[in-house]
């Protein structure tokens, strides 16, 4: 029986005073509610009061990721939020875009920040099934760390999916590159280990599917930039992709719009022998 599940990328902006009357502490409650439904959502900016925030807010969720910072409760996080009545994780881990991808904290060649990426195995109860979801957030200012940052994330994707078994693979993450620059192209080249599909593009349906960052809807709808992602393995089947609205009840969520693309996972389900 095939089950549908809808994921999410989004980016929902760190806490800070700069911000003035769009900080996190007005915008809590929404940025929530975005979210609640999503089977596995990827998120980006996310600092440790607003995982405890949203913890309180989603009752029907746990979460996987660490600080960036230093690999426990410092710095933001790229935190993978789950509904925890559909979903056990078998196995998780985290790595930093840098040359010692291992080392926590460790900031990777010409970058402007701390990068960092968060993957989960999740087996979906409602079908014994497992998928491999990762999530990042790309470095916004040096074009080595891009570069680099991505061919990281190409390798250690084809490693994982080696590891286990060939899951399929969802990828969430504010990569802060538009879809024709040199990096993305490279992530969904046929030619990669594991090669992906970017989910705007191969869905059967499409809503709104223009630009994601809107900077808290300062900048024209022409001029709107496309850096936000939801990447499949070509064994996931993408039914929807939906770019959200900017704002919920007169709230501008955050300087994002959330995505979501609602898949299926088009692989038999492995059963151990007798």
């Amino acid at each position: 029986m095939e089950h549908e599940l809808w994921v999410m990328s989004f980016n929902v902006r760190t806490d800070t005073s700069y911000d003035k009357e769009l900080q996190w502490q007005y915008r809590r409650d929404v940025v929530a509610w975005v979210i609640d439904g999503i089977d596995i959502a990827g998120l980006q900016e996310v600092q440790f009061n607003q995982l405890a925030d949203l913890r309180s807010c989603l009752g029907n969720y746990h979460y996987i990721g660490v600080g960036r910072d230093d690999g426990r409760e410092a710095g933001e996080f790229c935190p993978i939020f789950y509904r925890k009545d559909r979903f056990t994780v078998r196995h998780s881990g985290h790595f930093w875009l840098s040359a010692t991808p291992d080392t926590p904290g460790s900031k990777g060649w010409d970058g402007g920040c701390v990068r960092i990426a968060t993957w989960g195995v999740f087996n979906d109860h409602s079908n014994q099934r497992d998928v491999l979801f990762l999530n990042t957030h790309l470095d916004h200012a040096g074009a080595e760390a891009q570069r680099e940052g991505g061919l990281l994330l190409a390798e250690r994707l084809g490693a994982l999916s080696a590891q286990f078994s060939s899951l399929p693979v969802i990828v969430s993450g504010d990569f802060n590159l538009e879809p024709d620059s040199p990096v993305i192209r490279r992530l969904l080249n046929p030619t990669n280990p594991l090669p992906l599909l970017d989910t705007r593009e191969s869905a059967s349906r499409k809503e709104n599917v223009g630009g994601t960052y809107h900077n808290f809807g300062a900048l024209a709808t022409s001029e709107r930039l496309l850096i936000d992602y939801i990447f499949v393995s070509q064994n996931i089947q993408t039914l929807e992709y939906r770019m959200l609205s900017d704002k919920y009840n007169g709230v501008i969520y955050s300087d994002h719009a959330a995505i979501t693309a609602c898949v299926l996972l088009n692989i038999p389900i492995s059963r151990k022998s007798a």
